[in-house]
């Protein structure tokens, strides 16, 4: 992963790719855009694939020529969490594992009971899996 910077309209076009979860082509996915041409969308797709997180999984034929397939590389919790990476490594402040989820459990109110199952087990998980005790 050459960059995990994304431009407004490269992040529209991920998320096009994210939602739909499946191979689309340059004509299924400019409908779905807000203000992203013909012209325009070529080169953004181009960069996301120089930047890794697009790539070309197929070609279909369209009335008479050939059309490029694109899926994405990089899922949206993927992406979420080189970015904060990104951020944390860039920036002189710790962690603070609490207040982050905190934020995720406010957001998410009412699955408190499925996170901290989650947590609970990515815990245990991990302990076993580096032989941690207590």
């Amino acid at each position: 992963m050459k960059s995990t910077h994304l431009t407004t309209r490269e992040y529209a076009i991920m998320k096009i790719l994210w939602e739909n979860n499946k191979p689309m082509l340059v004509s299924e996915i400019i409908p779905l855009t807000k203000n992203i041409s013909l012209h325009s969308m070529h080169p953004l797709i181009n960069s996301l694939m120089a930047k890794g997180f697009v790539k070309v999984v197929g070609n279909v034929k369209v009335v008479k020529a050939p059309s490029r397939l694109y899926e994405a590389t990089v899922t949206m919790p993927e992406y979420a969490m080189l970015k904060s990476a990104e951020i944390f490594s860039t920036n002189n402040q710790r962690f603070d594992i609490k207040q982050f989820m905190f934020y995720l459990v406010k957001r998410n109110k009412g699955k408190d009971q499925e996170i901290i199952h989650e947590l609970e087990e990515f815990i245990q998980n991990y302990k076993e899996e580096n032989n941690i005790e207590g």
